[in-house]
């Protein structure tokens, strides 16, 4: 009978009452099942003949491969004999096949779940005999009709009578020849006319949700629920090459507009859309290269007319496994673009004003002030001098914020102990205010918080950055790293492990990069006894080794430094001295030590050499 999904699978043996199938319901993608035989063939040649079923969801379907391995290969196939992939309608087809035991071989049949659940594939009728196929086949003996057409032979060669909708001289081309407007939204399991190919590198894949890697990829679709995209992750490699086409389609003639939304975030390759005749040269008329923001973006180009339409797209992997390349709401509307308006989704932000170009579906984005990037998604702090996160609330001069994509969890703002015992600071180590990770449930080992300046575009130059950090108890890691934007970030520094109960200062030089994102990613330990601190990081602009490189002016003071290798500090308002140690006090009538709001006010505090240990408050 029928296998136990609706739309794929047989609905009966090809002989007899019994046949063997993969059941794709409950697998994962690309899982794969494999018959090998429990002997060693010995021999010159054998002949393999069987039937197969392979019917389900155009384009997503998986691959049957029968081939042969040694005894040291499991059920690896190291030399292919047959290969078949996606959806042959629903029909049992025939196949014979010559194949060498002469060095004692396993016979392996191996089926793959694609990217759908309507995917079984199916075998029956299976024989093995020694010597060769017979020459005297009938040609219509393999079924070479597609989609239930008719075969019939006359000297050595065959033709196809095709059902109603199916051309071609094997009926494998789907005719829509009638038809206006085709929609490629990934919503229902319905056939889309754009199908990943044989002979390419890697696969287009249907996804809900976020891809499975970080700082790259949508975290949703454009519209809707799903959408399809490239997996830039290992084994992909650079150059490696995802293609999709409509060659299974018969388009009608004439002229047509293309469009869809992408998304290419990270280090992705490229996105080309070629369109040419059926079986003649393609001709690339839409590319999109290289990082465009971590948002959806809308696109269109006009197809020019041809007699036998095919459109391909391709998604080239860039040259780091953060470069997924994705593509929503792929719509083909025949006649001329004309209406669709680049500028319709708002893609300008922080009130840049966009300005469409409907010769090919871009648009260009109008920034004000203080802002840049191709959306206005960046803010544009490249004439600033120093910037200084102290982490108290509504500040402004930070310039790390919690990144949204691609970490487990958030760096948490506090003034009080963290909540968990024996690890974490009791206080700030400059003013109220400290950033810490977390480290109890619903915390795992390897967990990651990452403040990221992703969102600001930072000078162009060497920065120098102070930062001081807390790390007691049982903590993971805490790693600095920088890159150009788009890129793979390279690791400045590393701390690991139990560091003290007390906080401690380093200071690193970044190298200059011409859009440098500085990343600081706080890794849990193994237990939850491993929260780390941070806390007044400092980014000046300059070299370490400059006058200001030690970070002399304290308190968010602006060290200016002077051709004679002296500085100068700018203090806050509130504060004074050479390097604007002191509090300023000057103005005040009384001042009053209670001990009440953590000494907030009070002129005595700690000293930090010359005595033996320290003053204590307590409730």
């Amino acid at each position: 009978g029928s296998t136990s999904s609706v739309n794929t699978g047989p609905n009966s043996a090809f002989e007899g009452s019994n046949y063997a199938y993969i059941e794709v319901s409950g697998q994962s993608n690309e899982d794969k099942a494999s018959l090998v035989s429990d002997i060693l063939f010995e021999g010159s040649v054998y002949c393999l003949s069987f039937a197969y079923h392979m019917y389900g969801k155009e384009g997503y379907m998986g691959d049957l491969v029968v081939g042969t391995g040694t005894s040291s290969t499991g059920s690896v196939i190291d030399n292919v004999l047959l290969s078949k992939t996606g959806n042959k309608g629903n029909v049992w087809y025939t196949a014979a096949i010559n194949f060498s035991g002469s060095t004692g071989r396993k016979l392996i049949i191996s089926a793959s779940k694609g990217f759908t659940l309507h995917g079984d594939i199916a075998i029956d009728d299976l024989t093995i005999h020694q010597g060769t196929c017979s020459n005297s086949v009938d040609p219509c003996y393999s079924q070479p009709c597609n989609m239930g057409g008719t075969c019939s032979s006359t000297g050595g060669t065959f033709s196809c009578d095709c059902n109603q909708g199916y051309l071609e001289n094997d009926c494998s081309v789907i005719d829509k020849s009638n038809s206006d407007n085709f929609l490629c939204d990934y919503e229902a399991d319905t056939n889309c006319i754009f199908n990943n190919v044989e002979g390419d590198d890697l696969d287009w894949r249907p996804i809900q949700g976020s891809t499975p890697s970080s700082s790259t990829g949508p975290t949703a679709a454009a519209s809707g629920t799903k959408y399809t995209y490239l997996e830039a992750s290992l084994p992909s490699a650079k150059d490696d090459v995802a293609v999709m086409d409509t060659t299974k389609y018969k388009l009608p003639s004439g002229a047509f507009c293309l469009s869809f939304s992408f998304h290419m975030l990270g280090n992705p390759g490229s996105l080309v859309v070629s369109a040419g005749e059926r079986n003649g040269n393609m001709n690339s008329i839409l590319t999109r290269t290289g990082d465009h923001g971590d948002l959806w973006q809308q696109t269109q180009t006009t197809i020019i007319p041809y007699d036998d339409l095919v459109i391909s797209v391709r998604g080239i992997r860039g040259s780091s496994w953060q470069g997924d390349i994705a593509l929503d709401n792929i719509l083909l509307t025949k006649g001329p673009c004309s209406n669709i308006d680049p500028c319709g989704q708002s893609p300008c932000v922080n009130g840049g004003q966009c300005s469409p170009n409907y010769n090919d579906g871009t648009f260009t984005c109008s920034c004000t002030s203080g802002w840049v990037g191709d959306t206005c998604q960046l803010q544009d702090v490249t004439t600033g001098i120093t910037f200084t996160c102290e982490f108290t609330p509504g500040e402004n001069e930070c310039v790390f914020t919690n990144t949204q994509t691609g970490d487990d969890f958030d760096w948490t703002l506090t003034n009080v102990k963290t909540l968990s015992s024996s690890t974490g600071p009791d206080v700030a180590y400059s003013g109220e205010y400290y950033a810490f990770t977390e480290a109890s449930s619903p915390r795992q080992p390897g967990d990651v918080a990452t403040f990221t300046s992703s969102t600001f575009k930072l000078p162009d130059s060497p920065l120098c950055m102070q930062y001081h950090y807390h790390m007691y108890s049982e903590p993971g890691s805490l790693v600095i790293t920088a890159g150009e934007r788009g890129n793979s970030e390279n690791q400045i520094e590393i701390w690991t492990g139990n560091q003290g109960e007390q906080w401690h200062s380093s200071i690193v030089q970044i190298p200059q990069f011409s859009d440098a994102v500085i990343s600081i990613q706080g890794v849990r330990g193994p237990t939850s006894k491993g929260d780390i601190g941070l806390d007044l990081i400092t980014l000046q602009k300059g070299l370490c080794s400059s006058p200001c490189g030690s970070f002399p002016c304290q308190n968010g003071g602006i060290c200016t430094g002077n051709q004679d290798g002296t500085y100068q500090c700018s203090c806050k308002s509130e504060f004074t001295g050479s390097e604007c140690q002191l509090t300023d006090k000057r103005l005040e009538t009384s001042i009053a030590c209670d001990f009440e709001d953590n000494e907030v006010g009070c002129i005595f505090e700690n000293s930090l050499s010359y005595d033996d240990f320290d003053w204590r408050r307590r409730t």
